[in-house]
């Protein structure tokens, strides 16, 4: 607690003010936690001196909130670059250095163990995986002895609202807990960012066959607890995106589902499985929604090279297997049944008639993306697993 409060004095955290008159003040608390190494010993324990926010009420004490948490893409997108040697020994200790200046810091070495993420290291490069933190979320529900299955749900599973009977508050606050953990697991998993999305669809009001899709996923997760994200070294710098959506998969309201993988270079960095927030009138206006959101995080991860220093080799290129969505980005004239997309539409075409992306036609066999829009076969998986560069840790 002595090193908590001596670090929150040496970087300036608080100032001292008069009390306001009227005002309700936001208290604070400690919370203390044993930080743990990836074989469960403790490594440390931590005590964090945090504000009392649910004191407060929206609307009334706070109008926006904001967590300053790092975006998973730009922990993968850094280790892809450090991997590719583009921050030397002398340039990282001099960023070290730099960042001293400003606050303590401390220079750990090799990533081991962050945030719950497991890296290993072999000759092509390194592995990201979440071995403890599943094994950890299947222990919180008995079932670390459960039998695995090899996909993360049935192809004959169609989930809806009115699926099932609703769950009391006790179990829906675990299906919540359990959901939350799902996502995070998503981090070094992609093969499941489709079925944890659905699950997450239902957290208002899960029911029984909720959950029971929830611990098929659990169940396939122990089947793959030494499955990782793999990082390879390569000079590449170049980016690919992979854009593809359903059409009308939600039983309940008929919106379809998208979804886009992002590789820099050999390296998949970014992902998402996401309902459309509106109806799409076919299936060329899905898909072009879809290739708008991967075009717009394509941006992002592009300033993001910029600010770190990194120079494109090449314009990103989008890869969609949908020929009238690929037609839009080219065709300047606005047809009946599109027109409604106006906005997509424009942000899309500017992008390629400025020369800043590519936008090609790809077939749905190659479509990697294809998994995180709809339900995948055993077979889907297999061959998408190693597309995506998901790899056992023990592969060198």
């Amino acid at each position: 607690m002595s090193d908590e409060l001596s670090a929150l004095r040496q970087t300036n955290t608080w100032v001292l003010v008069p009390r306001p008159p009227g005002v309700n003040i936001v208290g604070s608390k400690w919370n203390f936690k044993s930080k743990q190494r990836p074989d469960g010993s403790v490594d440390k324990y931590k005590a964090r001196l945090v504000s009392r926010g649910f004191t407060q009420q929206h609307g009334i004490d706070y109008g926006d909130t904001f967590s300053p948490v790092v975006k998973p893409t730009t922990v993968r997108l850094v280790l892809s670059l450090r991997q590719i040697d583009l921050s030397t020994p002398a340039a990282a200790s001099g960023l070290v250095r730099s960042l001293s200046a400003s606050f303590p810091i401390k220079d750990l070495g090799a990533l081991d163990y962050f945030l719950g993420l497991e890296a290993t290291y072999n000759s092509g490069g390194m592995i990201l995986s979440q071995r403890k933190y599943a094994m950890d979320l299947l222990h919180r529900v008995s079932l670390e002895n459960c039998k695995s299955t090899s996909t993360p749900m049935a192809m004959t599973e169609h989930l809806s609202r009115e699926s099932g009977t609703v769950l009391g508050t006790d179990d829906s606050f675990k299906y919540r807990s359990v959901v939350g953990g799902l996502q995070y697991l998503t981090l070094t998993h992609p093969d499941i960012s489709f079925a944890v999305n659905k699950v997450c669809q239902f957290l208002s009001q899960p029911t029984d066959v909720h959950w029971e899709a929830v611990k098929r996923i659990l169940r396939y997760i122990k089947g793959t607890l030494d499955t990782g994200l793999r990082i390879r070294r390569s000079p590449s710098t170049g980016i690919s995106v992979f854009t593809d959506a359903d059409r009308a998969g939600c039983v309940d309201d008929r919106r379809s589902t998208g979804g886009f993988a992002i590789f820099v270079g050999p390296n998949l960095i970014s992902w998402s499985s996401k309902k459309q927030p509106t109806v799409s009138r076919s299936s060329t206006e899905a898909e072009y929604k879809a290739l708008a959101n991967g075009a717009a995080e394509a941006i992002w991860v592009e300033s993001l090279l910029r600010e770190l220093g990194v120079s494109q080799q090449r314009i990103p290129i989008l890869w969609c297997d949908n020929l009238g969505a690929t037609y839009l980005t080219a065709n300047p004239v606005f047809h009946a049944r599109t027109k409604h997309t106006e906005i997509d539409f424009h942000f899309v075409r500017e992008r390629v008639a400025s020369g800043a992306l590519q936008v090609r036609f790809i077939s749905t066999r190659d479509q990697l993306a294809d998994v995180f829009t709809k339900l995948a076969t055993r077979q889907m998986l297999d061959r998408v697993r190693s597309n995506l560069n998901l790899v056992s840790r023990s592969s060198d």
